[in-house]
């Protein structure tokens, strides 16, 4: 495997893209699971997993030994991922982060509770 994959990493090396379109296809699972893996999305694993072989194909010419293109792959995916999630900024609030009386004060009190009540009953 390691011979057909430094083979294949030559040939699109020297310009040919149905040599990476072919890595990509036999990696692609495995890229989109560990994107899944780091991120808990489907749709953003899919997401990252294009972005991480655009980033592989544009990189190809740093990785310096070509029979480790499986475990160099891996690292970019991984990258990728993680630069992702430091950029994205949280949906939600932590409960860690919010304190008690915070929460508490969001509340609506029983008298507004039931000034609404009799304002729906009017």
């Amino acid at each position: 495997m390691k011979t057909q994959d430094t083979e294949l990493v030559l040939r699109a090396l020297q310009g040919d893209k149905e040599a990476f379109g072919e890595l990509v296809d036999k990696y692609q699972g495995a890229v989109y699971g560990l994107c899944f893996h780091l991120v808990g999305n489907f749709a953003d694993a899919q997401d990252l997993a294009q972005e991480a072989f655009v980033r592989a194909y544009l990189d190809l010419h740093q990785l310096r030994e070509p029979e480790k293109f499986a475990s160099w792959l891996y690292r970019v995916t991984t990258n990728v991922c993680k630069m992702w999630l430091r950029k994205r900024k949280p949906d939600v609030d932590s409960l860690e982060t919010i304190s008690p009386t915070e929460f508490i004060s969001a509340l609506p009190s029983p008298q507004e509770i039931v000034e609404r009540e009799e304002l729906q009953l009017m």
